[in-house]
């Protein structure tokens, strides 16, 4: 290994566009968990042999488990999401890879509409939301912990939300305001 900072010159949209295009290839994908910039570095120069050919992972995942317990927290979505999202800069730094951010259940449709637009500043590719509503509990409990699902009406106006253009100027407005 060098003694140089590795510095990656790869915009946002070519990290977008990569995800597209594997996802087009409609195979199974190989993604590994990145917390911090030397996760990132690991899973951008880790190659392994898989059926006589090189294989290699093909996106990042910014999973809450391993951010919230690598702060010492519990992984309850009580770590805020522009906390989460302060280390990603550094991730897209060294690694061209895509990004898929696990934003736990997205909170509040209304932050939701806001943390979208941000987690694409911070190059994010893809985001991830679960089905689930109430206090999150990670799913490694499994049975242990009672979960709920969400409403689906209210789960996909959560996705329609955050997928508008603009969605942090649609968010602003309320049904008093446009009387």
């Amino acid at each position: 290994m060098t003694n140089r900072i590795q510095t990656n010159d790869r915009s946002d949209e070519f990290r977008r566009e990569t995800l597209r295009d594997l996802l087009a290839e409609r195979r199974y994908l190989r993604g590994i968990e990145a917390h911090n910039p030397l996760a990132a570095l690991i899973a951008e120069r880790v190659v392994a042999a898989h059926n006589g050919r090189a294989a290699r992972f093909d996106f990042l995942w910014s999973g809450s488990l391993t951010d919230s317990l690598s702060r010492g927290k519990p992984d309850t979505e009580y770590v805020a999401s522009s906390d989460r999202m302060g280390g990603l800069g550094d991730i897209r730094a060294v690694s061209d890879k895509p990004i898929i951010y696990d934003a736990d259940t997205g909170g509040l449709t209304e932050h939701f509409a806001l943390d979208v637009p941000r987690l694409e500043l911070c190059g994010v590719s893809a985001v991830i939301i679960e089905d689930k509503t109430g206090a999150k509990r990670n799913s490694l409990y499994g049975n242990e912990v009672e979960q709920h699902q969400e409403d689906p009406a209210a789960f996909a106006e959560k996705i329609a939300v955050a997928r508008r253009p603009s969605a942090t100027v649609t968010s602003w407005s309320s049904p008093a305001s446009s009387r």
